[in-house]
């Protein structure tokens, strides 16, 4: 935009101006450009978008006045002036700058002003620049807080862990216990200690699917066991807010190739984000979630009776740190973060709103093929596998002698071993149908185990006889290991049918000569 002043130059000084101004159009920070008595030959476009004037304001900016007087209309302070540059810089700085708190909550624009000096010395006019602070200002608090989320997430991973084993052994025995014939009063405790046991191991399983960092590894998920685990682990939010949670989710969703980690943050970025809208509106709250299939795509729809998001709004609630809460209740990436998990699944992220009615968001993305569910079969009922002789590798004492009663009570022999170094040795002295290791244990754990095993042992074809048991699901989709070796995998905490159905299936595959009996060592 030039004023009056700046048509009357000549042809070449208009030349120079028009190449400037596109220059100046294209960047990020907008800028002005005033004469030496305060009237502006040159405001950026990038000005009139960072102040968000209408046509009748910016078509009104011709001297340092009238644009003091549409900064100050935004100011958190109306009645705080806005020094010229010539007042604001001091002599001898290279520049002048200062912070403007915007009414918008939350929101600083950074001010710099500098003097034009021309060929003789003299201040010929001046130059300011706006940009928006609000990121830069918060960036250091911003990188303490995910310094904090990636020790947090750290310390949930191990916590769990340690969690995952005493769950083992309770809902393992709890499960045992079902299977005898007991009173009805005993039967009924059984059952209780077996679903609150469930109850404990699935937040576990949320919490580290969570807080587990991933790569974009992606397997076969499906999008309803992903919303009702997520729904699990933020429940009690929701109750203590009063808030109604419906479900209406189409059983013949189709499963999709998927990272699981990221989908469940997408479920649980918006439940979230309608929980405090709700919550912001004092009014009786229900959220819904509906799954749909159409098109060979996959719909998540998340609906709330919040106040709704103003239309003028709509558009920018995708923005990395756009939000309209104040500052310290959110960090405006919520809904920045589900848009670019959906761009990286192939889908998208859409809103609708009325103010005062609630909002709609939809998410959407392929379903994509190419994967089965998993590389080892499952057993049939009334399949069962030889008796034979089993090494358990686990560390933890209540797991290992679950094991052992299980597999004992189907007819199976089975040594135990305290650790990884310990199991070597009895695999060196007498060989085993089949090991069952742990993927955490001091000394030598899970995948050293295996790749001993395989290396110059005489053992053979290693991954038909070994069972790896991990406390971390995620591990299944972002394990180096796993991707190269691809043994089977049993997830703590598991169900004796599970133990059993494993353990079958690995050694049906052994009796029906999928590969060659190894050789070597003692047969006992």
């Amino acid at each position: 935009m030039r004023s009056a002043s700046t048509k009357s130059a000549g042809v070449a000084s208009i030349a120079v101006e028009s190449e400037l101004e596109i220059i100046l159009d294209i960047t990020e920070n907008a800028y002005i450009v005033y004469d030496s008595d305060g009237g502006v030959r040159l405001a950026s476009k990038r000005l009139r978008h960072l102040l968000d004037l209408d046509d009748g304001e910016w078509g009104a900016l011709r001297d340092f006045s009238s644009v003091a007087r549409v900064v100050v209309l935004r100011l958190a302070n109306r009645h705080l002036p806005l020094r010229p540059p010539w007042l604001l810089w001091q002599p001898g700085n290279g520049a002048a700058r200062e912070q403007l708190e915007m009414a918008e909550p939350g929101r600083i624009l950074e001010r710099i002003a500098r003097p034009v000096i021309g060929d003789s010395g003299r201040t010929t006019g001046w130059v300011e620049r706006y940009r928006d602070y609000t990121y830069d200002r918060d960036l250091p608090a911003r990188l303490l807080q995910t310094d904090k989320l990636a020790a947090l997430g750290q310390m949930v991973s191990g916590i769990a862990h340690e969690l995952n084993n005493p769950l083992t052994t309770i809902m393992g025995y709890g499960h045992l216990l079902l299977e005898r014939q007991l009173d009805s009063k005993a039967l009924a405790e059984a059952h209780r200690i077996c679903q609150e046991a469930d109850r404990a191991a699935r937040v576990v399983r949320s919490l580290l699917m969570l807080a587990r960092e991933s790569k974009l590894e992606r397997t076969v998920v499906h999008l309803n066991e992903i919303v009702e685990r997520t729904l699990r682990l933020c429940s009690y939010d929701l109750q203590r807010s009063g808030i109604t949670v419906e479900l209406d989710l189409d059983p013949g969703l189709p499963p999709t190739l998927a990272n699981p980690v990221q989908l469940q943050q997408v479920v649980l970025n918006l439940v979230v984000n309608g929980r405090q809208a709700i919550v912001e509106s004092a009014r009786p709250g229900r959220i819904v979630l509906r799954t749909r299939h159409a098109s060979g795509r996959i719909f998540l729809h998340v609906e709330d009776n919040g106040p709704g998001i103003p239309s003028e709004l709509q558009e920018r609630i995708f923005d990395p740190f756009f939000t309209t809460k104040p500052v310290g209740v959110g960090t405006g990436l919520g809904l920045s973060i589900v848009s670019g998990i959906l761009r990286q699944h192939g889908g998208e992220i859409q809103v609708a709103s009325v103010p005062g009615a609630g909002a709609s968001f939809t998410a959407s993305f392929p379903v994509t093929t190419g994967a089965g569910e998993s590389q080892h079969p499952k057993p049939g009922e009334n399949d069962r596998a030889p008796s034979s002789r089993i090494l358990v590798a686990e560390d933890e004492p209540g797991v290992a002698q679950l094991i052992l009663d299980v597999l004992s009570a189907e007819g199976h022999k089975v040594d135990l071993a305290a650790d990884g170094v310990e199991a070597l040795h009895r695999v060196k002295s007498r060989e085993y149908d089949l090991v069952i290791c742990d993927w955490r244990m001091r000394n030598l754990d899970g995948p050293q185990l295996f790749r001993s095993l395989g290396n110059g042992n005489g053992n053979g074809h290693v991954g038909d006889r070994f069972l790896l048991i991990t406390s971390d699901p995620a591990l299944l989709s972002s394990s180096e290991f796993l991707r190269e070796t691809r043994p089977a995998c049993l997830t703590k905490p598991f169900l004796p049918p599970e133990l059993k159905s494993s353990v079958t299936a690995l050694l049906l595959k052994r009796k029906n000569g999928a590969h060659p009996a190894p050789s070597g060592g003692e047969k006992a």
